[in-house]
């Protein structure tokens, strides 16, 4: 047996300057699109009050998994529902998101600050989760359409139909950021 086999680095023997950040398409199974999204029937009424679990099957297919959540976030609680079906009258979830980003996200800072300038007292908030990609997501290469669809679907089960063209809206990366290390910052959360 060697006596070098367990021998401590060197303090010069480890760089911390250089890493390889690993990055890897956004959605399950190496995916990078998601063509058809499912919310969890799972979900309580609740929990939906506050945020939507976004599935890339519905949950009644075995394997579906979880991809990010949405949240509707407004400073002064609008859009709850507050008093019906036995909640706490004084409970406003969307006022509870605005106030729970607001802390991650902002410092000294009461209202979202846009690019442009401008201010919102609300916010629609997405969390990737933290499962679907390694070390960041890369900038200007990721972009989520979102549609009104028409509630009577198609002929298959689970699918949907967009109601019309006018009512996608596409967010897309185009922050121009050289890098966006969220792994490091600890946020994975866009608004």
């Amino acid at each position: 047996m060697s006596s070098a086999a367990f021998k401590k680095f060197a303090s010069d023997a480890v760089s911390t300057s250089q890493r390889e950040v690993v990055t890897a398409p956004l959605w399950s199974d190496g995916l990078s699109e998601l063509n058809k999204i499912s919310t969890s029937s799972n979900q309580t009424e609740n929990q939906k009050r506050y945020y939507y679990q976004i599935f890339n099957d519905p949950n009644s297919v075995g394997g579906a998994q979880s991809q990010f959540s949405m949240a509707y976030c407004d400073s002064k609680g609008s859009g709850s529902s507050t008093g019906s079906f036995g909640y706490d009258p004084l409970d406003y979830p969307t006022k509870a998101n605005y106030s729970q980003y607001k802390q991650l996200l902002l410092t000294n800072q009461n209202l979202f600050t846009f690019q442009n300038g401008e201010q919102s007292e609300y916010v629609y908030a997405i969390n990737v989760d933290r499962a679907r990609y390694k070390d960041k997501i890369d900038t200007n290469t990721w972009q989520l359409n979102l549609a009104e669809i028409n509630g009577t679907g198609s002929a298959k089960l689970g699918e949907v139909v967009v109601s019309s063209s006018n009512k996608i809206i596409s967010l897309i990366d185009d922050s121009g950021a050289s890098t966006t290390e969220l792994s490091s910052v600890g946020k994975s959360i866009f608004c």
